[in-house]
């Protein structure tokens, strides 16, 4: 998860996403519904060749097994952008 960034489209659409729910982002990767929706929105951004790879089910799989990882790494780049965007 570490290797492949998130786009500024995809980091958009995780925010308004959370901003639509009126949750933030551990609220919903502890929601088993939300975090599948997460999932489909990251899976959607990566390459193509990525997505071939690793289908969504794995991606659901993977948001389901690894969840504190993946929470830390979408939090970071959120973060990020969120610092580059004030400057």
């Amino acid at each position: 998860m570490q290797q492949f960034s998130i786009s500024n489209h995809t980091q958009k659409q995780i925010q308004h996403f959370l901003a639509e729910r009126n949750v933030d982002l551990q609220t919903a990767m502890d929601d088993e519904a939300m975090n599948r929706e997460l999932a489909a929105l990251l899976h959607a951004g990566l390459p193509a060749m990525v997505r071939k790879l690793y289908g969504l089910a794995k991606m659901e799989a993977l948001f389901t097994d690894k969840k504190d990882m993946i929470y830390t790494a979408i939090a970071q780049r959120l973060q990020q952008a969120e610092a580059k965007s004030k400057k």
